[in-house]
């Protein structure tokens, strides 16, 4: 499956979405490209995901100071899905986008990354 987007990150775009699982990117434009900053998931709640990382409810402070403003997303039949496509682009980009700090979390023991078995 392919990533839809990027779109600029919005209270309309996002309201766009599903409540279901899924995975996303968060970037910034520069100088008329856009990069990935962050790649995470929802279990369950894909948009509600989002709405966190909307710029007045953003945490991240790495987000933050990049201006991160576009989003990436895919759909996932599952949680585990999501959370495959997850540690997948993560480990495409050697180990994550700059404002990823930890390998993805897993929601179930039992899960294991689809890359590296961790």
């Amino acid at each position: 499956m392919s990533w839809n987007g990027p779109y600029d990150l919005t209270q309309d775009n996002v309201g766009k979405l599903k409540s279901q699982p899924g995975a996303y990117i968060i970037g910034y434009s520069r100088d008329g490209a856009i990069y990935g900053a962050y790649v995470g998931r929802s279990d369950d709640d894909l948009k509600g995901r989002l709405r966190d990382h909307l710029p007045a409810n953003e945490t991240n402070e790495c987000i933050k100071r990049l201006g991160c403003d576009r989003f990436w997303y895919q759909y996932a039949d599952s949680a585990k899905a999501a959370y495959d496509i997850e540690c997948t682009t993560y480990h495409k980009q050697n180990g994550g986008y700059s404002c990823n700090v930890n390998h993805p979390a897993k929601s179930n023991s039992n899960w294991k990354c689809p890359v590296c078995g961790e």
